[in-house]
């Protein structure tokens, strides 16, 4: 069959009757019938489709294989009236002509072309050529369209089986980068480590008080002297060493009845500075004492042990100064005054050995100065002075890090 034929009969489907008519002047009956039977068979394989695409599958194959007998019908009975009008015009009559149309081997629409793949097969693009309900974005594109059958009174256009129409899947989207591979955490610094003096040297002079009075005087200076001297020559600093600066110390004490408390102030002073007027204030503590043997002097020399004990425990490794005002306690420091008294000769040995740590000694040695000891008046004291005066107060021992 002409491929123009069948193409103009596609395009004039939209008006059935009226290309049945033409078709019936422009062609003969063997054109007729063979287009009548392409019809019915591209019906019924939309049918077939439409069966295995949807659920109701079996009603609209009815629907079709219906239409599709119809369109036969009206394509043979408009063969049969142009064979007539050519009868006659050929000079037969009206009956004869009718006659030899009746035995003219016509097809009947009852004989369409069966199904002949199976449903299970899935050889043919399974694309209707019906009116497709549109999918939402969301919906699968392997989930099936549905169908929908024409109104029996507008046939549906016929469709080549030569071409049938091919259901694309949209373009896949590019798959996504794989993510870069998580970093490790970096580890988390470690907090600067904030000096807490081991402030042993308070609870040796509270030991050293109450041995006093129980044991004989003798082997206990000499044993708390050894254990002291023991006890600093251990002692480590618990920050890095401070390199281009020294340690500025002052120091007070004070006691009442049996409560004691003493002062202790660390600042911080370059190589270069020649005062303290630019000193930069690195620790305050205040030391309680609850002893009933406990002396204003007692005092004074544990709050220059503790200020020993902080600076050297915080880094520093030279003094640049330290001041007091016990006039008893810094001449006896710097060798001006002998230590009598029992607990004070115990006192004066420990703050010795802390000033060897940082290398000062009495006499001076090679490569060592002495201590540098400087008295002041209360009223220039007045930070340690205050410090002493809290620890009595508040009875308890305080270290600021400042």
């Amino acid at each position: 069959m002409k491929r123009g034929t069948l193409n103009a009969a596609s395009e004039r489907s939209v008006r059935p009757r009226e290309g049945l008519r033409d078709i019936g002047e422009e062609d003969d009956l063997s054109t007729a019938t063979g287009i009548a039977r392409t019809v019915a068979f591209a019906m019924v394989h939309a049918a077939e489709v439409a069966q295995r695409s949807t659920v109701q599958g079996g009603d609209v194959a009815s629907s079709l294989r219906s239409i599709a007998e119809e369109v036969v019908m009206h394509v043979i009975g408009a063969a049969r009236r142009k064979l007539v009008e050519r009868a006659v015009g050929a000079g037969s009559s009206a009956g004869e002509a009718q006659e030899s149309v009746q035995g003219s081997v016509l097809p009947q629409a009852s004989v369409l072309p069966q199904a002949s793949v199976p449903p299970q097969a899935s050889v043919l693009p399974q694309a209707s050529v019906l009116p497709q309900a549109s999918v939402p974005p969301q919906a699968s594109v392997a989930a099936p369209a549905t169908t929908h059958a024409p109104p029996p009174s507008s046939p549906p256009a016929p469709a080549p089986v030569s071409a049938p129409a091919t259901t694309h899947a949209p373009p896949s989207s590019p798959p996504a980068p794989a993510p870069a591979p998580a970093l490790a955490p970096a580890p988390a610094l470690a907090p600067a480590p904030t000096p807490r003096p081991l402030m042993f040297m308070k609870d040796l002079t509270v030991q050293l008080l109450n041995e006093l009075q129980t044991g004989e005087q003798s082997v206990v200076l000499r044993r708390m002297i050894e254990m002291g001297a023991a006890a600093i020559a251990t002692v480590r600093p618990q920050m890095p060493s401070r390199t281009g600066v020294r340690a500025a110390l002052w120091f007070d004490g004070g006691a009442k009845m049996q409560l004691g408390g003493s002062g202790s102030v660390v600042r911080s002073v370059t190589d270069q500075a020649t005062d303290v007027a630019h000193a930069i204030p690195v620790a305050h503590i205040s030391t309680f004492v609850r002893n009933t043997h406990t002396t204003n002097n007692v005092q004074e020399y544990l709050g220059l042990l503790v200020a020993l004990e902080v600076a050297y425990a915080m880094g520093f490794t030279s003094l640049h100064v330290v001041y007091g005002d016990s006039e008893l306690a810094v001449k006896q420091v710097t060798g001006v005054y002998r230590a009598r008294q029992p607990h004070i000769t115990v006192l004066h040995a420990w703050a010795l050995q802390w000033f060897r740590k940082f290398n000062c000694t009495i006499p001076p040695l090679d490569g060592c100065t002495p201590p540098p000891m400087v008295w002041i008046p209360r009223e220039r004291n007045a930070m340690a002075d205050a410090l002493s005066t809290r620890a009595m107060k508040s009875q308890e021992t305080r270290f600021e890090y400042l």
